[in-house]
Formats: C-alpha cells, structure tokens, sequence
C-alpha cells in the first residue's frame, strides 16, 4: 500500500501539515509541504480523479461566440509562448511536437503554423479539438490523442502548459511520456506558483525550484531555464532531455536508504505506542485493583458499624427495660 505521506515528486521526503486555506469554492483545505523538496500539496485530493479533471477542463475551456471569432488572434499569442523556445531546437521546421493538455487544441494550431513538422497533441477530452475543427481549418500535420500510448512517433519537443499540476503522480507521468523523446527532447513547461486564487480541487501540486529540480532529476532531466511571471504567479522551465543523469525510475541507494530509515522509525514508534499503551493498561489495571480493594475496605468498615449500631442499640435497649424495670418495683411493690 502507497504511503500517503510520502511526497510524490521527489520521492525522498514526507508531507507535513502546513496550513488550512480556502479554495476558490469557499471549501476549506489542508495544505501540506514536503519536508525535503518544499513541493506544496492539496492534501484533500489525494486521488487522480480524471473524471473531476476532464470534468474542470471542460468547463474552464469551453467556447464562447467571443473565443470563436477570437481564434485567429488567440493562435498568434500561442505563437508568443513557442517562440522562446525555438532557439533550444535547431531545425525545428524538421522535429515533431507534443504538447500534453493542449484542450482546444489552439497552441497545436500555432506549432503547426510556425512550421513544425507534425505537432501532436494529448488531452483527457479530445471534444473541445473537435469543436475547434468547426471553426478553423486544421492541416493534416496535427493529429490528437487521449492516450500515450497511441503516440507513436518520437518527439523532439513536448509542451505542458499549465499540465503538471493536474497529475497527481507526475513520475509516473514521465516515465511513461520519456520513452516517446528522442535524446536532448525539449520539455517546456508553466505552472502556478502557490497562490489562493490557484488553489482549486483539479490542481494537486504547487511547484518551487526545489521541487522542480528534484522532479527534473529524477527524471532524466537538466534545466536549462526557469522564468517567473511576478504578475500572474506562473513558474515558467525549460528542460532537456539528458541520458547522463541515469535512466527515469532507476531505484537510488538513497531513496533505499530513506525507506529502511523511514521503516525503522515506524517500527520504533509503533512499539512505543505499544509500550505506553502496556503501561496505560497496567496502570489502569492495578487502579482497578486498588479500587476494589477500597470498595471492599469500605464494605467492611460499613459493616463493621452496622455491628456497632446494632450493638449499641441492643445495649439501650436493655438500659431503658432495666430501669422501668426498677422503676416498676419502686413503686409497686407488694405491701405499699
């Protein structure tokens, strides 16, 4: 059984309590930190639920007349976001990219035009691309997905933009996202920083450069860039692909290290626990006995002066009858 408490992105530290907050549904949260790479959690949601996800884009993401006549301008500000990073992929009108959680599809549509050679898209619901579809002409080179593993080509990039933070496990979202880049892949990502606005039932994880770099490393990955948006609180990293740093997943002598430590902490407090609680019985027990030992003391001294009651009475009894005993034969004695 996975370890509740056992931090998800670096996988070496624990999750402590760090604060209760309200989300932007007025529900109110706990909060937790890991102690070893700062990563922030919504402890409240400690599930994948793709249903609430796919659910939350849905509705964050759907159109309006305003979103449809603004298509065209909406594709030229995604051109703004790749832009960056075309310095970091030489040749790109020759690489293929991916981009996961790409919703209406309108960041694939600006790759597309920027000249990538195919552009991929990933999402949970692939209804809001087909919806894009009505109202502009996608080109043959972008195609969509909902799962990994009907990707079959080998990316040179992969964009999540505001993704990361949705998957509750993200190493496991790697380790299987890796095996589809080619070697010095791109991987170009935002997330919000921990802010109250941004603190809702779909959003699992709140980044930080420790956090990030951990999650990086762990993965196979060398930073390259990290950029703040000061403005909107969003945490901006670029990323490549580096076969040197080991392969996703390996199991490190550390994190080995860590889980035995953790284990004997757990079994020392456990038998801690188990130790007071021996002494509490104990304790509670010999209360017992002494209780039972007052109760019977008291049943004795109840005792002891019902007998002397009983005794003094019988002792008045026979002083009052001895002396209208005496009485009677002062005074009615024969001859008086």
């Amino acid at each position: 059984m996975t370890n509740r408490y056992i931090c998800n992105i670096c996988e070496l530290g624990r999750l402590v309590s760090l604060e209760k907050k309200l989300n932007v549904g007025g529900s109110h949260v706990d909060m937790y930190i890991c102690d070893y790479c700062f990563v922030i959690n919504n402890f409240s949601k400690q599930n994948q639920n793709l249903e609430l996800q796919e659910k939350g884009l849905i509705e964050f993401y759907k159109y309006t007349e305003e979103d449809i006549k603004n298509i065209p301008e909406n594709i030229e500000l995604c051109k703004g976001i790749i832009n960056p990073i075309l310095p970091f992929i030489p040749h790109y009108k020759d690489k293929i990219m991916l981009e996961v959680g790409c919703g209406k599809g309108l960041l694939l549509l600006a790759a597309s035009e920027l000249g990538f050679k195919k552009v991929i898209g990933l999402d949970l619901n692939l209804t809001l691309f087909a919806e894009t579809r009505k109202y502009f002409n996608v080109k043959g080179d972008v195609c969509m997905y909902r799962n990994i593993d009907d990707v079959k080509d080998r990316v040179d990039c992969v964009v999540m933009w505001h993704t990361l933070e949705h998957v509750f496990d993200p190493n496991i979202f790697l380790r299987d996202l890796v095996p589809k880049m080619n070697e010095d892949c791109i991987l170009y990502f935002q997330v919000p920083q921990y802010y109250q606005p941004y603190i809702c039932d779909t959003h699992h994880y709140f980044y930080n450069e420790p956090s990030i770099s951990a999650l990086m490393e762990r993965n196979g990955f060398k930073i390259i860039k990290i950029d703040y948006d000061t403005t909107n609180q969003f945490i901006t990293v670029v990323a490549i692909r580096d076969s040197t740093l080991g392969i996703p997943g390996d199991t490190r002598r550390e994190y080995i290290d860590y889980l035995i430590k953790t284990k004997d902490d757990h079994i020392r407090d456990l038998k801690a626990i188990i130790k007071d609680r021996d002494i509490l019985i104990d304790s509670m027990r010999k209360t017992t006995e002494r209780t039972d030992d007052h109760i019977r003391d008291l049943k004795a001294i109840i005792k002891d002066r019902d007998m002397q009651i009983d005794s003094i009475n019988k002792t008045l009894r026979w002083r009052v009858y001895e002396r209208l005993r005496r009485v009677r034969d002062l005074f009615f004695r024969p001859g008086i």
